[in-house]
């Protein structure tokens, strides 16, 4: 029997060192390595499972031998623990606006789901008995996009119009009030709220094809800071791990990194030949998760700063990707440098989304070449090409285990997708809307998919 010389990293610890040099049979598998990582850790509870890489690619079976003179470095990650189950069936199907609806997303603790429409409304929805809770009345035109502050009782949407508003449920959930408004030049591209994980605290920013993003404190109900430096719109606005900064993609081909505390950008990645659809980083997942996790309730923020701190500190700092009209996606250590360190190239046509998985070690993108792509998280490597659609996809969202993918189309279906290495393929076929499906979200506590529609439905899908 043959013998390789391995070496072990914790990929999870920055700057971690390397174990002893083991000796182990060239036929040693995965199930074995686990044994051999949780020996060393000194797991004394339930073995831990893990995942293993070897120059940036997973190991699936057998380690790849690379002669009797040369060490082998294995990088592990400890895998979700969490299990999501796949989604089967339409359980529902909510009705109620009666335009196009252009966005739904899940509030953090997965009880209630906010959408906006056409016909001018947000409404919000009981997850529980999936009926309406509240129609909030005051845009004047089509609403574009939403999103929910991690209390679960605040909400901020903004329209075509360029008007952004502040809505306030009741202590009960049963109804909701406008608390203010405020007007951009054009319209609303997107709308995030400032992460739990930097304390208690209503501020969001939102950005605008006026060329400009603002940052609001929502309790005072005033503008802290409109933010320059871009020459076309801008697409979307996301924050970074590292509390004041956030990120922004326009229309001009760049993205802006600020300090909330300065108008003008501290640096400007420049790279893409064409406009930017969409911005993701690394660190998403966790900071919108914030202190709700399903596994760990009684840890609250700490434990939500001690998943940011880990993330943070992986492939040399907080990532972020971009998606491109000019059909490729590039990856950036913004706080790093101001120089793309990877172009990912496979598109046949406008890339319209992306999005790091919930442990940031894969990308997913779809495009309007009816492809979506999964790219390693860190080198940029294209994992996975998952054809079945027969026009654009619009969207994707992530299971919070990161092990499956659902994505919307404009051929009206949602697909169930394996990512899982060796089972990358389709899962489910999931038809039931009549007409395109605009947006798709996967609840934190990972029981709920939804999904917006041109058919003025919301649809609700489990297993």
């Amino acid at each position: 029997m043959e013998h390789i010389q391995i070496r072990l990293i914790n990929g999870e610890l920055p700057n971690s060192e390397p174990s002893q040099v083991f000796e182990i049979p060239e036929e040693t598998n995965t199930k074995e390595l686990n044994a051999l990582v949780n020996k060393l850790n000194k797991t004394e509870e339930e073995p831990f499972p893990y995942s293993f890489y070897t120059d940036g690619i997973q190991i699936t079976d057998n380690i790849p031998n690379k002669g009797a003179e040369q060490v082998v470095t294995i990088t592990y990650y400890p895998q979700a623990v969490f299990r999501c189950r796949p989604i089967s069936r339409s359980t529902h199907t909510m009705t109620g606006h009666s335009n196009s609806i252009l966005s739904c997303k899940f509030s953090q603790d997965s009880s209630k789901l906010g959408s906006c429409s056409g016909d001018h409304t947000v409404r919000v929805w009981d997850l529980n008995t999936c009926t309406p809770i509240c129609t909030l009345k005051g845009h004047g035109d089509w609403v574009l996009n939403l999103d929910w502050h991690y209390g679960n009782k605040l909400l901020a949407s903004g329209d075509k119009l360029g008007k952004v508003i502040v809505w306030e449920l009741n202590e009960n959930g049963t109804d909701g009030k406008q608390l203010w408004s405020y007007c951009h030049k054009n319209f609303i591209s997107d709308i995030q709220w400032k992460p739990e994980v930097f304390g208690d605290s209503a501020i969001f920013a939102s950005s605008s094809r006026d060329m400009s993003s603002k940052i609001y404190d929502a309790r005072r109900g005033e503008v802290i800071r409109t933010l320059g430096g871009h020459t076309q719109g801008v697409t979307s606005v996301r924050w970074s791990g590292n509390e004041n900064i956030l990120y922004t993609s326009s229309r001009d081909r760049m993205i802006n990194v600020y300090d909330m505390r300065q108008a003008n950008p501290i640096h400007v990645l420049k790279g893409h030949s064409h406009w930017i659809n969409g911005i993701s980083t690394s660190t998403e997942y966790v900071l919108r998760q914030g202190g709700y996790d399903p596994l760990e309730k009684d840890k609250g923020i700490d434990g939500a700063k001690k998943r940011l701190d880990k993330i943070m500190g992986c492939g040399g700092g907080e990532r972020l990707v971009s998606a491109s009209d000019d059909g490729t996606l590039y990856m950036w250590v913004p706080l790093q440098s101001q120089k793309p360190v990877h172009r990912l190239v496979g598109h046949s046509s406008q890339v319209m989304s992306c999005k790091f998985s919930p442990d940031s070690r894969i990308i997913a993108s779809t495009g309007c070449d009816k492809n979506m792509r999964i790219w390693d998280g860190f080198t940029g490597s294209c994992l996975h090409t998952y054809r079945g659609h027969v026009q654009t996809i619009y969207g994707c969202a992530w299971s919070p285990d990161s092990r499956m993918l659902v994505s919307a189309s404009k051929d009206s279906t949602v697909k169930l997708w394996n990512v899982v290495p060796g089972c990358r393929k389709l899962m489910t076929n999931l038809p039931g809307h009549l007409d395109e499906v605009f947006s798709i979200d996967w609840s934190l506590d990972g029981s709920s998919v939804a999904t917006a529609s041109y058919d003025h439905t919301i649809k609700i899908w489990r297993y």
